[in-house]
């Protein structure tokens, strides 16, 4: 269910340093910190980037984001500075790739530094949660080892859970105090949008916004436009309740939604092993064979 929006700006990092190890490795790869929580917030999601958030940077804003990240994700810090020593052109393309999300994760910071560090700890989470992946793999022959790797990707899990309930919550109180400004955007954003962005919308959104835009008598229109302002703000209640709903429902059985979890993470690991493991046999049988086989033709000068 959740994936925080990245694995992690830090973990991205590292998944960069291991790629050469892992290429050949199938499976998922570690999800993007707050791409799990996505799917929780709908519309009003924290944990998604921002249009803006892509575009090009002002002057010493370069500067700014890495100090963020120097003292907030010390880790991901490190290694981007050993990527700069040992390829600056690496780095660049690095900076440019994970500059949305650290601006992206800086705004969350200044709505809520807790919430934005919730977010750290569960994309970190996922990360060893990837790393116990393959101890398991290579533990598989061992089942009394496979028990160790198992017993703490639980406890990641668990935690994670934890940390998306607080998540959440801590998302239900920004969104409850600021509901009246969120109402007020939502409104002028509907009825500034045009047809393709309308499309998007409710059947009775759109209605009442063709209404609106219908009409030229200043009390006609300005009746529609409160009739689309409790509109919007029901919509607003109900993606706050949604989310209430939501923790209730994490918090009903969380040693069962733990290990729904984690068999799911562990099925689709497995589902991969097979293969792998069938090369791995066919490259030592081929190995082994090759002893009764005939000399190997000279190679050309």
């Amino acid at each position: 269910m959740i994936g925080l929006l990245w694995c992690g700006v830090d973990s991205a990092f590292a998944q960069r340093g291991r790629d050469a190890q892992h290429r050949r490795r199938a499976g998922p790869p570690p999800e993007p910190p707050g791409a799990g929580l996505a799917a929780d917030f709908g519309q009003a999601n924290p944990f998604r980037p921002l249009p803006e958030d892509r575009g090009p940077l002002r002057e010493g804003e370069e500067a700014e984001l890495i100090e963020f990240t120097r003292q907030e994700m010390p880790h991901a810090y490190r290694l981007l500075e050993r990527v700069r020593e040992r390829s600056p052109q690496a780095y660049r393309r690095h900076l440019e790739r994970l500059i949305p999300r650290v601006r992206h994760l800086r705004r969350i910071f200044e709505q809520d530094a807790e919430l934005g560090r919730i977010i750290i700890r569960h994309s970190r989470n996922l990360w060893a949660l990837q790393r116990g992946r393959h101890r398991r793999e290579r533990d598989r022959q061992a089942p009394e080892r496979g028990r160790r790797p198992r017993q703490r990707m639980r406890e990641l899990v668990a935690e994670n859970l934890r940390l998306e309930i607080q998540a959440i919550e801590r998302w239900i109180s920004i969104l409850e105090q600021r509901r009246d400004q969120d109402v007020e955007r939502e409104l002028k954003r509907v009825t500034h949008a045009d047809a393709m962005e309308l499309s998007a919308e409710p059947p009775e959104i759109r209605e009442a916004v063709a209404a609106w835009q219908a009409v030229s008598d200043p009390e006609q229109r300005r009746e529609l436009r409160a009739r689309l302002k409790d509109m919007v703000a029901e919509q607003v209640d109900a993606e706050i309740a949604r989310l209430g709903e939501r923790v209730a429902g994490l918090r009903s059985d969380p040693a069962g939604e733990v290990d729904r979890r984690l068999n799911d993470l562990l099925e689709r690991y497995d589902r991969h092993a097979p293969r792998r493991e069938g090369r791995g046999q066919r490259r030592h049988e081929g190995q082994e064979e090759g002893g009764k086989r005939g000399p190997s033709p000279p190679r050309r000068p």
